[in-house]
């Protein structure tokens, strides 16, 4: 990949696409099974925490909603962390492939975020879902400086294939641009997040919605940042819950 003119480009039009990205046999593994997995959500356990607020290195994966009404977005987001099995391997492949070519693209070490920090800095996974007649984001920014913030992602369902109104629409110089119209499938897409951006509500007359899978760089809390009472709530909780034996002690990793 050229570097220079990827940049450039980004630069100039706020995102760049790469083309085809996944394999397509290995892309149509990848398609059927986050369809049938958001198929399946009444089955699965749900948590609202749609933003990621107190995540702490070790946690574990898990999906969230949008709250009922909410005017942000609506929405299911499949939060996956590198140190837990992921959902879907091959998906968790193309992820870290994606995420070191944006490693690349900003001077940094391929591995930089796929392995333990003491900055707290990880590489984690996101898939999400927006269903037909209401899924949607709320125009934002996901940071407020002069130089470009990399977002990377690809899709997993596409506009006029899955759904015919919505997507993923970036403002650039005053004009909106539905990047949905533009990627195709196998594609992975780059763009710069310090853009307006959103996704318009998704409407789709097979009742598919909108899939995307999204590998994300940030800090997050690391253990020693958490204040030594919390530490010591959070201790005397799992005693208690031993004692009356809802939580079975842990094997030592010593222990025969």
């Amino acid at each position: 990949m050229n570097k220079e003119d990827i940049i450039k480009q980004l630069k100039k039009n706020g995102f760049y696409i790469v083309k085809n990205f996944l394999n397509k046999d290995d892309f149509n593994i990848i398609r059927n099974f986050w369809i049938n997995y958001f198929k399946n959500e009444p089955n699965k356990e749900i948590n609202s925490n749609i933003h990621k607020t107190g995540i702490v290195l070790g946690d574990k994966n898990y999906l969230a909603k949008s709250k009922k009404n909410s005017k942000e977005n609506n929405m299911l987001r499949l939060v996956q962390y590198l140190w837990n099995e992921p959902e879907h391997q091959l998906t968790a492949d193309y992820s870290i492939k994606l995420h070191k070519i944006r490693n690349m693209l900003t001077d940094k070490d391929e591995n930089y975020g796929l392995h333990y920090s003491k900055d707290g800095i990880a590489m984690y996974l996101q898939t999400n879902f927006y269903p037909s007649k209401k899924g949607f984001m709320f125009q934002h920014v996901d940071g407020y400086f002069k130089e470009m913030m990399l977002n990377v992602t690809f899709n997993v369902t596409f506009k006029n294939l899955d759904f015919e109104e919505g997507g993923i629409i970036l403002t650039k110089d005053n004009e909106k641009i539905n990047l949905d119209n533009l990627v195709e499938p196998t594609d992975a897409l780059i763009f710069d997040g310090n853009l307006k951006h959103q996704i318009e509500t998704i409407n789709s007359k097979k009742n598919i919605g909108r899939i995307g899978v999204f590998p994300i760089i940030s800090k997050l809390y690391n253990y020693n940042e958490i204040p030594v009472y919390l530490k010591k709530i959070a201790h005397g909780h799992n005693v208690i819950k031993r004692i009356f034996g809802i939580k079975k002690r842990e094997k030592l990793p010593n222990e025969l």
